[in-house]
C-alpha cells in the first residue's frame, strides 16, 4: 500500500482503504477518531457598522453560515443510530474538537475534500483522482451523487447533501463498504 498525499497532523496513525474491497489499495491520510464529540453551540454574530451618526450592531449573517465553516479535516464520527463510526469531512476547531457542520466548495483543498472524493470513489461508483483538490471533476461526481440521492445537484458540500450523502464505515482497521448516512 501507498500512503495518499494528505496535510496530515504529526503523529496521528492512517486509516487505509481495505484494498480487497475497493481494489484501490491507497491509505488514508491522517485521521483521527474524535470520541464524544462535542459540538459548541454558535451563538448570535454580530458585526459593527459606522454609520455617520455612530455605530450599529447589525447581523454578520445567519446562524447557518456561521454555523458551518470550511471543512478542514476527514475523520471517524461515531453515529449512534448504526453503531458505527463513518468517514466524514469535519471542522477542527482549535481547542481540537471536531465537528461534522462544515462545507466544501469549488476552490477548496486539503484532507477534507480527500474524504470527499473517497466517499464519492467508494459510495457512488465515481473515479476520482485523490487529489485533495476540489476541482471541476469533484464538483460534477458530487452534483451526480446529489442526483442519485434526490436533492438539489449545485455540486456543494452542505447541510443537505451531508445529511443525504453515504459514507464509508470503520472495517477494523480500514474503511470500507457498504456506505451509510449520518442520520
Amino acid at each position: 500500500m501507498t500512503a495518499a498525499v494528505s496535510a496530515s497532523e504529526p503523529g496521528a496513525a492512517p486509516l487505509p482503504v481495505n484494498p480487497e474491497r475497493t481494489g484501490m489499495g491507497k491509505r488514508l491520510s491522517t485521521l483521527r477518531s474524535a470520541r464524544g464529540n462535542v459540538i459548541k453551540a454558535v451563538a448570535g454574530v454580530a458585526a459593527a457598522a459606522g454609520l455617520a451618526a455612530g455605530a450599529i450592531l447589525v447581523s454578520a449573517g445567519s446562524a447557518q453560515a456561521a454555523a458551518d465553516p470550511t471543512c478542514n479535516v476527514g475523520f471517524l464520527s461515531y453515529i449512534p443510530v448504526h453503531n458505527l463510526k463513518l468517514y466524514v469531512p469535519g471542522f477542527k476547531y482549535s481547542d481540537g474538537h471536531i465537528s461534522r457542520l462544515c462545507v466544501l466548495h469549488p476552490g477548496d483543498k486539503g484532507q477534507a475534500v480527500f474524504s470527499l472524493q473517497q466517499t464519492l470513489n467508494m459510495c457512488y461508483g465515481e473515479k476520482l483522482h485523490l487529489d485533495e483538490q476540489f476541482g471541476p471533476a469533484t464538483k460534477a461526481a458530487l452534483a451526480r451523487a446529489q442526483h442519485k440521492e434526490g436533492i438539489s445537484a449545485d455540486g456543494t458540500y452542505g447541510p443537505v447533501t451531508r445529511s443525504k450523502l453515504k459514507f464509508t464505515h470503520q472495517n477494523g482497521d480500514f474503511v470500507d463498504t457498504p456506505c451509510y448516512r449520518t442520520s
